[in-house]
Parts: C-alpha cells; structure tokens; sequence
C-alpha cells in the first residue's frame, strides 16, 4: 500500500496534469515508455506506451514502486543508482550509462534490455524522476551479431595470413628446385640443346621467377597488419630518400625525372610507409609510356589528415578501372608488362590501416595520380605543407 506521502505525491501530480493538460499530452504522446517516480520509487505516472512496453494497466503500475518492473537480482543495483542519482539529479540522456546493463522485467516475467533516459522535476516538497525508457533488444542483438561477424572476421584474417605463410614458404622450396634443375639442364646440356628447346627452357625459367615474385608479394601482402602497427613519427623527406637511393640505378637507366615537394612528418608505421612509396613509384615505372617518365610526390594538409599524391606521366588507367586495380590479383592486362596484381592491393590494405584512404585519378594516355591520405603527426616541429 503506498504511504501517506507517497499518495500524496501521486495527488499532487493528478492535480498538475489536470491544470496543465498540456503536460499530460506531451507525456502520453512521446515516443518512448515514460514514467514519474517520486524520491521513494513509487511511479505516479505511466503512459500507455509503458504500459504495452511492461503488459501491465495503469491501475497496477501507478502507486508501485519500481521494483515492479525490475527484476529481482538487480533491485539492490538499481536502488544504489537511483540514490546516486538523487545526489546530483541533473538530465542524463539515452545512452549515458554504456557500461551499465539495464534490465527490465515484463508482468509475463519475461526480461528484455532497455535504456534509460533521466530528467529531474523539481518540486515545492521533493524532487521528482521523469524516465523515458527504450526496448533496445533489437539494438544488443545487432551489436551481439556484429561482435560475432567481428570475431569471425578477426579469425579468418588470422587463418588466410596463417595459409598465406605456410602456402609461400611450402611453394617456395620446390619452385626454387624446378629452377635450379633447369638453369643446370640448360648450363649442363647446352651444346646438345637446339633453339627450340633453348626457348622453352628460357619461358620455363620466367615462369619460375614469376612465381617466385608473386609468392614473395603473396607472403608481404599477408604481413600488413597481422601485428599492430608500430606507430611512430615518421619523416616522410626521409623515408623517400631512402627508397629514391634504392631505385637509383632504374631512374638512372631511364632518364627518370623525380620532382617533390616538401613533404611532412606523419604518424605511422615507418616498415608499412616505406613499401607504400615503393610500391608506387615501382607502380609508375612499371607502367610508363614512351616519353621520359616524370613522376611527382607531393602532400597537402587537410585538417587532421595529410592528403600524398604520388603523380607520373605514364600510360594510364581507363576510368572503368579505377576500383579493379586495387583488388588483390587484379591486373588489367598490359601484355609484356611484369607484376603480380598485388603491390596496390597491398597500398589499399596499409593506408586503410592508418585510417586513411587511396584512390586514383587517371585517363588512358593521360597519366595517373595516386592520392592516399595518412594522419599528422601532432607533435611535430617539422615544418608541414602547404594547405588550401
């Protein structure tokens, strides 16, 4: 039976909804469940959305305590939460309370999560709880589902990465034994071989080096991102005149033109940064036309994010497979031009590990620009590029 003061609370609030209908409507028509509880607990208010939500009448919820709708494992939790809340009864909206797991308790005894919006009405005598409350079963189902598609996904990237190691290095061993046996069939026997065989021992020898490239990217494109990334500042003027050096004799041989500008320092994984660049550049020196190549490496500062563009005057990219070059073996099929379908695969995979993203602007004939943004390395002194 409610107590005297509890009656009268329940009074107090009829007498307020009757001279305010305003009030009443606002309460009854909200979308969410709502109840008013005084400081002991007790509802003095349902709408009808509470009252579908829990399957009782409103003559059974209003003069109840709370506890009604709670089951009652988490009475005592529920009860120190509310005391605390009374301590400093300020608005908390939905969500507020993440790493606490509400519960509610059905009249059918069935349970279901919700969560709780607060606001405090404040009174001549007390103070009183106004909750909005919603059935967020659907919602915890999803983020179950979507932890489980997590792990799932979590451990089949473990298992390829796992397939991928074993696979090149069990591949690897015989390759390297076909092409051992061929060079010294063909070094051995060369005076008994004619042109013919000559040729075929020749394509079976690239074939083998083929493989052997693949299986090596395959083994490199499985590593990114199977430890955490060592994140570091990373002086990207540096970094490039460390892999500029290692390309020094290519660009040499064909007249090359390298322009940068001056390039930033980023927040990264220097191991991850150095085979982006590579594989960009060995990109646009793969596919260069017939005029001297010119390739370009500049940055732009973009809020938060430093925007690369890594630009030559190659051959180009049909606009139709701006997507497709960067899905791992996929090559668009430039006949007599060597590569694995993996290098911008590989790009794709160590900028969306940084947060970024990659994409390309090209035309066939005409050039292409690759443009990948990597986050700023906040505490650098270093001087950063220009913005727009």
């Amino acid at each position: 039976m409610p107590t005297d003061t509890n009656v009268l609370d329940i009074t107090a609030f009829r007498l307020l909804s009757e001279s305010n209908p305003f009030l009443l409507q606002f309460l009854e028509f909200s979308p969410d469940a709502t109840l008013i509880l005084n400081s002991q607990r007790i509802i003095l208010f349902a709408n009808s959305q509470a009252q579908e939500m829990f399957g009782f009448k409103e003559e059974q919820l209003v003069g109840s305590a709370l506890n009604l709708l709670i089951p009652e494992r988490f009475h005592e939790v529920h009860e120190q939460h509310e005391r605390q809340y009374l301590k400093n009864p300020v608005r908390r909206p939905m969500g507020r309370e993440r790493h606490l797991e509400f519960i509610a308790r059905r009249r059918d005894n069935s349970e279901f999560p919700i969560d709780i919006s607060l606001s405090p009405l404040k009174t001549a005598e007390s103070t009183w709880i106004a909750a909005a409350i919603r059935d967020v079963t659907r919602q915890k189902q999803a983020e179950r589902q979507i932890q489980q598609y997590a792990g799932e996904l979590k451990r089949s990237n473990e298992e390829l990465a796992s397939f991928a190691h074993v696979a090149a290095h069990d591949l690897g061993a015989p390759l390297r034994r076909v092409g051992m046996v061929s060079q010294m069939i063909q070094d051995d026997y060369a005076g008994e071989l004619d042109e013919n065989a000559k040729k075929l021992f020749d394509m079976l020898i690239r074939s083998v080096n083929q493989m052997e490239d693949l299986i090596r990217e395959l083994l490199a494109h499985s590593k990114v991102g199977a430890q955490n990334l060592n994140l570091q500042p990373v002086d990207v003027n540096g970094l490039l005149d460390q892999i500029l050096l290692e390309f020094s004799d290519t660009i040499e041989e064909h007249g090359i033109g390298i322009q940068r500008g001056e390039l930033p320092t980023v927040s990264g994984d220097r191991v991850s940064l150095v085979r982006l660049f590579q594989n960009l550049i060995n990109n646009a020196i793969l596919y260069r036309s017939e005029q001297p190549l010119e390739i370009s490496i500049d940055a732009v500062k973009r809020g938060a994010m430093l925007e690369f563009e890594v630009k030559d005057n190659g051959i180009g990219i049909d606009r139709k497979n701006h997507d497709v070059i960067f899905q791992i073996f996929r090559r668009l099929g430039n006949d007599g031009i060597p590569g694995t379908g993996i290098g911008l695969a590989t790009c794709k995979k160590i900028v969306e590990l940084h947060g970024g993203r990659i994409w390309v602007d090209s035309a066939l004939q005409q050039g292409s620009t690759f443009r990948f943004t990597l986050p700023v390395e906040p505490s650098s002194g270093k001087s950063q590029p220009r913005g727009n």
